[in-house]
């Protein structure tokens, strides 16, 4: 009696995983926003594996002309659902990145809040990077950090030299000042991206932003909002 209670429950545990599987890729994906993801076992076949990060965004269409689609990485225009008009605003809800085509799309919110899907080349999360590190207190507040691996420019004025600190906070102590433009590592950010945490003359320590070289204009920290805006809104200004 219990051999037998033992293969039933047994038959049960992988009926319901083998169900759970069929439903696609999307099942486990949480709600953003009162919406889920919906994906069709075509889709998914098509797709193939994809990573889902949460991104929450709103794009300001001025005169743009983006196409939204009804299928994730579709460049089909059968597929379009709509096309952006000027003063519209596109909540980004999700960015999805295929590993299969090597390109990035949007989950989106219409201003009808039909959901969609915008199509992207670039992968704004490569590399893991702004993806959630640790949580430290500062000044009594807790602030979120995220993993970041690049290299930054930095340039000082004469009377404000760019200041290296122990704490991504004005008030922790200063470990170095720098009076030149000098290109340093970054290995972290703060989520408020104002803090970056950077390696100086064998020295670790945190720099604040604000001390960022320019440049030509655009963006300047290539943060995954940035480089959205920059494939979707600015390059034809470029």
């Amino acid at each position: 009696m219990k051999r037998n209670l033992f293969f039933f429950v047994l038959f049960v545990i992988c009926l319901f995983a083998c169900s759970s599987k069929e439903k696609g890729l999307f099942a486990r994906v949480k709600k953003i926003m009162g919406t889920e993801i919906q994906i069709s076992k075509e889709d998914k076949e098509r797709i193939g594996q994809i990573e889902i990060i949460e991104h929450n965004q709103i794009l300001s269409i001025s005169d743009q002309k983006i196409e939204v689609r009804s299928k994730p990485f579709s460049f089909k225009q059968e597929n379009v659902i709509y096309i952006t008009k000027p003063g519209d605003e596109i909540k980004i809800q999700n960015v999805l990145y295929s590993k299969k085509f090597g390109t990035s799309c949007l989950f989106v919110k219409l201003p009808d809040n039909r959901p969609g899907f915008i199509q992207i080349l670039s992968n704004p999360y490569k590399d893991g990077n702004f993806s959630h590190k640790e949580e430290i207190n500062i000044d009594g507040s807790n602030v979120k950090i995220l993993n970041l691996k690049r290299t930054y420019t930095f340039e000082s004025l004469s009377n404000d030299p760019a200041k290296i600190h122990g704490r991504p906070s004005f008030n922790s102590e200063v470990l170095s000042e720098i009076f030149n433009d000098v290109e340093l590592d970054a290995s972290a950010i703060t989520a408020d991206y104002k803090w970056l945490y950077v390696t100086y003359e064998n020295q670790k320590g945190w720099i604040n932003t604000k001390y960022l070289c320019n440049g030509i204009g655009g963006p300047i920290l290539f943060t995954p909002e940035e480089i959205i805006c920059e494939e979707l809104l600015w390059a034809d200004y470029r």
